[in-house]
């Protein structure tokens, strides 16, 4: 079964009609319904999400996005742990030429620990770490 990882970017973009992408996530996301896919998303990504939508859009908003995360059975979210934020710091630290944030090396070490095939973002770091993104 092919994977996706659910990054901040594409999330913050779907939900967020004032978003510049808005229109490209709701195609890629249509799409997505469409298929028969395992979706991931970390902690990590919730609480980025789940921030921004707080502060940018408000409390229901963001408690909404929580909601479809812990009831959808299609969500896959992925706890970090020790061994993972270990991980992730080494690739923190391999890195001093690029601006990737933690959250960016945490899920980058589980895409590659999960070996998923693609990523819903819009973040260009994804792709210059060499991961695939979409749309």
């Amino acid at each position: 079964m092919k994977s996706i990882f659910l990054d901040t970017s594409g999330l913050i973009a779907l939900l967020s009609s004032k978003d510049k992408n808005h229109a490209a996530a709701q195609h890629f996301w249509d799409w997505l319904l469409t298929q028969s896919m395992a979706v991931y998303l970390t902690d990590y990504i919730f609480d980025e999400t789940y921030t921004a939508l707080r502060s940018w859009l408000g409390h229901e908003v963001a408690c909404g996005f929580g909601d479809l995360v812990f009831e959808s059975n299609a969500l896959n979210l992925i706890y970090i742990d020790e061994d993972l934020f270990n991980a992730a710091w080494e690739v923190a630290r391999k890195y001093s030429d690029k601006t990737y944030s933690f959250t960016d090396c945490t899920s980058f070490v589980v895409i590659e620990r999960l070996a998923l095939d693609a990523v819903f973002t819009f973040d260009r770091h994804f792709a210059q770490y060499g991961l695939t993104a979409k749309p």
